[in-house]
């Protein structure tokens, strides 16, 4: 399932600590068509923000203060990248707090290939 035209060599970046998931992330969103950068953890994350500016950021998540910290510095350094945050299943708490902090979707691991799909584009149309 290729993006649209109009999304098509944009660029997401992957944060995830697992390198065996990181690269799966990273096929996942090259097989629409997207642009990756990865980073491996939170403070590469934001190196990567600041040097190639991500039309969206697909991050593992745990919400602790830390991360709050983190979804609002992503947000206070480019208010315009989208967020998608991957949660744990059924941790309700993190979903609710990664939305209240500025992420657009949040996503419980593990997520469908279609699902990821599905809402990489929806976050990169707007919605």
């Amino acid at each position: 399932m290729p993006v649209p035209h109009t999304h098509q060599g944009k660029q997401v970046l992957v944060v995830e600590t697992d390198a065996d998931m990181r690269h799966l992330l990273r096929d996942v969103v090259e097989e629409l068509g997207l642009q990756v950068a990865e980073a491996m953890n939170r403070q590469s994350a934001i190196q990567e923000l600041l040097g190639i500016g991500p039309h969206v950021i697909l991050t593992d998540t745990q919400i602790t203060p830390d991360s709050r910290e983190y979804i609002q510095t992503i947000r206070a350094l480019s208010p315009s990248c989208r967020i998608i945050a991957l949660a744990m299943l059924g941790d309700h708490q993190t979903t609710t707090e990664a939305l209240a902090c500025g992420a657009h979707a949040v996503l419980s691991k593990p997520v469908s290939v279609a699902n990821l799909q599905r809402t990489l584009i929806r976050v990169l149309d707007g919605e």
